[in-house]
């Protein structure tokens, strides 16, 4: 298939997302949650979000499809705005008019693939691991490892996506395991070792008599380390690292902790709202 063209789930997105019209076609199903497009390779997605950040260069601004396009070779600008819809909902832009706005972590994605293509995209997991997608599947991999169909089959549940869907949601299984929230491998679909993601249970608080003032570490076993934050006035917080974490580590943990913060005030704010 070309990757000029539109398809009838994605025709709506595309009108608040600065992207061209395609001419209409029969409607498959009304789709409850947003997949990205199977008209443009999944690696050619990944290339847009990079062409996304530098298109925006050091000024960190909002650029148009036309100016990405003008980034990335081979691929127009009605190309670039189907892969809108699904970039801009897991968070990676942030729309402004009909321009987008690369987040922090695609600029840092953009600067690791210069250094290691292979691992790069991890930048992108803090972000990725919010998205409606990881939400859905880790709490399952959390109990046992799935099948690719099911996994699949889960995320066509949570979408109401339909057979012809599953280009689409194979590539969300990209998109998850190329930013290591999961591990694909082959036929099968598992957990990621290591730190908490999504609906992990949080590791628990050290003891009473363990806690200290003024951000001090205190050692709570041979592999992990606990760092006590006080905040005055309320009960400390408590963050729990392992010792091995390498430069790379401290940069996606660094990521992780400020979107989570992110959204947990987010949600207060909309708490104390209602």
């Amino acid at each position: 298939m070309s990757d000029e063209l539109d398809n009838s789930d994605e025709a709506d997105a595309l009108a608040t997302n600065g992207g061209a019209q395609a001419s209409p076609r029969p409607r498959m199903n009304k789709l409850v949650k947003v997949i990205p497009t199977d008209r443009v390779s999944f690696d050619k997605q990944m290339s847009v979000l990079r062409a996304y950040a530098a298109a925006s260069g050091p000024e960190k601004k909002a650029v148009s499809n036309d100016e990405v396009s003008a980034v990335i070779s081979g691929l127009a600008a009605s190309s670039i705005s189907l892969c809108n819809p699904y970039l801009s909902d897991c968070g990676f832009l942030i729309a402004e008019g009909r321009k987008q706005r690369p987040v922090d972590a695609v600029f840092d994605y953009l600067h690791a693939y210069e250094w290691n293509p292979d691992t790069a995209a991890t930048k992108l997991r803090g972000i990725m691991a919010e998205t409606w997608a990881a939400k859905e599947l880790l709490p399952k991999l959390g109990f046992r490892q799935l099948s690719k169909d099911e996994a699949i089959q889960f995320l066509a549940d949570a979408s109401k996506a339909q057979k012809g869907h599953r280009r689409n949601l194979e590539t969300v299984l990209d998109y998850l395991g190329t930013t290591g929230v999961v591990n694909v491998d082959g036929n099968t679909v598992s957990k990621v070792s290591g730190a908490p993601l999504g609906n992990d249970p949080p590791p628990p608080p050290p003891a009473a008599d363990d806690k200290h003032k003024g951000g001090q570490r205190t050692p709570k076993s041979d592999d992990v380390e606990h760092f006590t934050i006080p905040i005055p006035g309320k009960e400390a917080a408590v963050i729990t690292v392992p010792k091995n974490l390498d430069a790379d580590d401290w940069d996606m943990l660094s990521t992780m902790i400020g979107t989570y913060i992110a959204r947990m005030r987010k949600d207060s704010t909309k708490g104390s709202a209602s």
